[in-house]
């Protein structure tokens, strides 16, 4: 199951991919960042991205 949504994360959003494995995090967290935007996609979500 989580397998799944880390493919998805992975394929389908590339740029949540990427900023949250620049932040540590993991491709489940951003699987969980998607999902979440798919219930209400009017709430913004934001990924900072370190300053480098």
């Amino acid at each position: 199951m989580y397998r799944l949504a880390e493919v998805e994360a992975a394929a389908l959003y590339p740029r949540i991919r990427e900023v949250a494995l620049n932040r540590g995090l993991t491709l489940r967290t951003a699987a969980f960042f998607i999902k979440a935007w798919k219930i209400n996609p009017y709430v913004p979500i934001s990924l900072p991205v370190h300053k480098q």
